[in-house]
């Protein structure tokens, strides 16, 4: 699958959701003892797009914390 989504012009992204960003390497919640979380992986094609989209949300309060 990594490879068919490669080929199509797609990488692997990481979105924090504290921060509000995407980044192309892995972020402290992508990883879980050692084990990536596949729960915060994103394919992307159009970074400038997508790195616009991201910032642009309210922030939501979920358990006592702001995202």
């Amino acid at each position: 699958m990594l490879e068919l989504l490669a080929k199509h012009g797609f990488e692997r992204a990481f979105y924090d959701p504290f921060t509000r960003g995407l980044q192309r390497t892995p972020n402290k919640l992508a990883l879980s003892n050692g084990k990536w979380t596949l729960s915060n992986e994103f394919f992307v094609r159009d970074w400038k797009i997508r790195r616009s989209a991201t910032g642009g949300a309210k922030p939501v309060t979920i358990l006592g914390h702001t995202v």
